[in-house]
């Protein structure tokens, strides 16, 4: 891994569009979370990279391979990808009364979310069930506060539930994506990147939709922070 991202640091093309790492054909590729502090398997001493570039392939490329190293090359027609990745952000029916939707496929009384830099569009499990169980408890509760708040979409929820809903988080880019996804939904955009010890009382609902280790390492302050549910993801 060090030798290939050495690799990646010999070249610099104004036309690449991404770069991807994948296992070779019938390989299997142990990958670590960022957040795992233990060895997970073996890295691979051989990958396969794949890069897009737009226009015309840079052909002073063939001259950084990896000794060993082959290249294969073809074109790939436009196909209308800069519109087709919507696709993968259908409405998402959580509850007759809840429902998710980016800003191009909602319908009246929906949670627009549209997908940008924060985590949280709905579509991922632990976002599916947090919502789920939100739309459970939402009329036992007048108060909420999300921690590690993302796109915004469990306090945006929360709040198109009936709820007083704070949301919280550490990457300030997520807190301007939340913000704007509040806008969008006419709720106020007052995301902020408050410490979770430095918020003041309880909350009828706790939800954090986080790293199982991060919640281990906050769990005392969520459970302070709880009066009556607390919500995990």
């Amino acid at each position: 891994q060090t030798e290939l991202q050495a690799w990646y640091g010999r070249w610099s093309f104004p036309n690449l569009l991404g770069v991807e790492e994948r296992p070779l054909a019938g390989e299997q590729w142990a990958l670590t979370p960022p957040w795992e502090t233990q060895p997970q398997g073996v890295e691979p001493t051989h990958v396969e990279v794949a890069m897009w570039f737009e226009g015309s392939f840079p052909e002073s490329l063939r001259g950084l391979l990896p000794e060993g190293a082959s290249l294969l090359v073809r074109e790939v027609h436009d196909e209308g990808w800069a519109t087709a990745w919507k696709d993968g952000f259908p409405r998402i029916e959580v509850s007759p009364r809840l429902c998710v939707a980016p800003p191009w496929n909602s319908e009246p009384g929906d949670v627009i979310l549209n997908p940008g830099l924060g985590f949280g569009t709905g579509h991922h499990a632990t976002t599916a069930a947090a919502l789920q169980l939100l739309d459970r408890v939402a009329d036992s509760c007048s108060t909420a506060l999300d921690v590690g708040a993302g796109s915004g979409i469990l306090t945006i929820a929360a709040r198109h539930l009936g709820l007083q809903a704070r949301g919280i988080e550490i990457d300030p880019s997520a807190v301007l994506s939340a913000n704007a996804n509040a806008k969008l939904n006419q709720q106020s955009g007052d995301f902020s990147n408050t410490p979770l010890d430095q918020v003041a009382g309880r909350f009828d609902c706790v939800l954090a939709n986080l790293h199982a280790e991060l919640i281990v390492d906050m769990w005392q302050e969520l459970i302070g922070h709880s009066a009556h549910w607390i919500i995990l993801a």
